[in-house]
């Protein structure tokens, strides 16, 4: 009896030695107590610690990525990439955490609004593990839509862009959440919302662009009407804006038909045919122009011979007077008076 409970002691001695001896063996491994440095956010201190092990160790693919880990956490990726690089060589399974880790890093700066860095970290992330490439994208869209929602549109453009670059599917998305925004201001908040949406995506164009020319042509002041065409202009051909906005030309604004009563040398009366009359169909700077089957005569200050047509601009214009004109007899003259605009 006394045999046996002697060597239930030895082995309870024994077995406390073995965990006493496991505990401190797990204490002072140099990894786990870099983990609780890290953990204190002491990276400083985790460093010192894991560059000594890693001079002891240089096929550790832990202490590689620990490494680097307290360097990232410190902002020196370029030697943090050094270190996670190696511990993938060393074991390919290590290229998800690196990923994970970097995805982390990347979700925080965003937040932060720090885009430009953000950028680098997600594309290190999905580099590292192209699987999280959806999950990034996924990610900085939704923090653009909360921010677009709460109605910090440039804030939320900026992760937009972000997930853009990652996964171009959501450009559509984002160019319809834009454009929408921008129909339902008024006319002087809207453009910078259109523009937005066309950076995403061109399908609103045609839209867009008629919208503008709507509004330009509200406008009376030519200042108004211009900038709002050359915004147009960014979204629609020149053909589109000729439609609302036709280039200035020639057009005939009245035609009309006289028959000639023949020719006469010595400025008779009884040949000359009245026609259009100056300040009434006529106004300065119309253009008239003559047509006639054959030869012809028209009065300025004297009269001048034409053969089958002529164009002529009044600027100096006695008001009420007729514009005369001689003409084959029983031949038809016809007279159309054009405007420029």
């Amino acid at each position: 009896m006394k045999q046996n409970q002697d060597l239930a002691s030895i082995f309870s001695t024994v077995l406390l030695l073995i965990l006493i001896s496991s505990n401190t063996a797990f204490a002072q491994n140099p990894v786990n107590k870099a983990e609780e440095f890290m953990q204190k956010e002491k990276f400083i201190n985790a460093i010192k610690l894991l560059k000594k092990e890693l001079k002891e160790d240089p096929e550790n693919a832990e202490i590689h990525f620990q490494l680097g880990t307290c360097y990232v956490s410190t902002g020196y990726y370029a030697e943090a990439n050094k270190l996670f690089l190696g511990s993938i060589r060393l074991n390919p399974d290590y290229a998800k955490k690196v990923g994970i880790l970097y995805l982390n890093v990347a979700i925080k700066e965003l937040r932060k609004g720090n885009i430009r860095k953000s950028r680098i970290l997600f594309q290190k992330a999905i580099k590292s593990h192209d699987g999280l490439r959806k999950v990034a994208a996924k990610e900085a869209f939704h923090q653009g839509e909360r921010l677009f929602y709460a109605g910090k549109y440039d804030q939320a453009d900026a992760r937009f862009s972000v997930a853009n670059s990652i996964d171009d599917s959501y450009a559509d998305k984002i160019c319809d959440m834009y454009f929408d925004l921008g129909n339902s201001l008024p006319e002087q908040k809207c453009l910078n919302f259109y523009s937005i949406a066309a950076w995403y995506c061109r399908k609103h164009d045609e839209e867009i662009g008629i919208r503008l020319l709507k509004i330009a042509k509200s406008h009376t002041s030519k200042e108004s009407v211009e900038k709002f065409k050359s915004e147009a202009a960014k979204y629609v051909s020149r053909e589109t804006i000729e439609t609302v906005f036709p280039n200035p030309s020639w057009k005939t604004v009245h035609t009309y038909s006289y028959i000639g009563k023949g020719f006469t040398n010595n400025n008779d009366i009884k040949y000359q045919v009245p026609t259009v009359k100056f300040g009434e169909q006529v106004k300065p700077g119309d253009r008239l122009v003559v047509e006639a089957d054959g030869a012809f005569k028209i009065w300025d200050a004297g009269w001048e011979e034409y053969v089958s047509r002529c164009e002529i601009i009044f600027k100096n214009t006695i008001q009420g007077e007729y514009f005369y004109v001689q003409g084959p007899k029983d031949r038809r003259i016809v007279v159309k008076v054009q405007r420029y605009y």
